[in-house]
């Protein structure tokens, strides 16, 4: 009978079959609706009941969580269509806890990256159909979510 041998391996893919590596990435539209409150959702009917007007045009973010069970570098986050292109990347993104970037996220622990107004008149956008974030080992996850056509089909209606 054959002894199976189990030898230890090195490098970032042996992290990833010892280590569970898991990154939650979705797609949210974001409205500023005071010098000090956002508002995030990934539904339109989500921004429905507002009380209050919103002071700045509709955001586009991605939310990144780590679901996995060690930590994780993420270093770009971006939209793509169903293929490798077209892609819109974000190696830059503004963030909502004005933390440092790349961003090490410990399990559980989550960022929001925000594009403010650079995707506004992007001429891909329509064609932009999941998020992804990427990690410091070249690692990609994807995402999607309503979000995405929500605020593509916003920013065509205001071009028109």
């Amino acid at each position: 009978m054959a002894r199976e041998s189990r030898r230890p391996v090195f490098g970032p893919i042996g992290l990833i079959v010892r280590n569970k590596v898991r990154l939650k990435v979705r797609a949210k539209s974001a409205y500023a609706i005071d010098r000090h409150a956002i508002a995030l959702g990934e539904k339109p009917k989500d921004f429905r009941n507002f009380k209050r007007q919103n002071i700045t045009d509709l955001g586009f973010c991605i939310s990144v969580v780590n679901s996995g069970t060690t930590r994780l570098t993420v270093s770009e986050v971006g939209l793509m269509g169903w293929f490798d292109s077209p892609r819109i990347s974000l190696f830059e993104p503004m963030l909502h806890d004005n933390k440092p970037w790349p961003r090490v996220l410990m399990p559980g622990e989550e960022v929001i990256t925000h594009f403010g107004t650079r995707l506004k008149g992007h001429t891909v956008l329509p064609e932009m159909r999941r998020a992804y974030a990427k990690t410091a080992y070249e690692e990609t996850f994807f995402g999607g979510g309503p979000a995405i056509r929500f605020y593509a089909r916003h920013m065509l209606s205001e071009q028109e």
